[in-house]
């Protein structure tokens, strides 16, 4: 069975504000690490339903955000012109899914 452990490291700068989100991807044939910070981009590879008709395009990192529920990401559909929210558990889940 192939198992493959995904985590997010939040990386916060001088004043305590969130600067960046790493992302570690590791697996039996795969071992990568990506960094999430404003302004920056990556393609939306996600199972999640809720991004259904939103894959394999684009978007831009717009921000970060505390929730109740931990941490998200606020990015912007480039081609949808929408902006989203996107929980770190979705962020893992997409890195893992586009690493494979």
């Amino acid at each position: 069975m192939r198992q493959t452990i995904t985590t997010a490291t939040i990386i916060r700068d001088e004043n305590d504000k969130i600067s960046s989100i790493k992302v570690f991807v590791k697996g039996e044939k795969t071992d990568k690490s990506y960094e999430i910070k404003i302004g920056g981009q990556f393609m939306l590879e996600s199972p999640h339903e809720r991004f259904e008709g939103l894959r394999h395009r684009m978007v831009r990192v717009e921000g970060f955000e505390e929730i109740p529920s931990g941490y998200c990401i606020r990015v912007f559909h480039i081609e949808a012109q929408k902006e989203l929210t996107v929980g770190l558990e979705e962020l893992k889940s997409i890195f893992k899914w586009s690493s494979q």
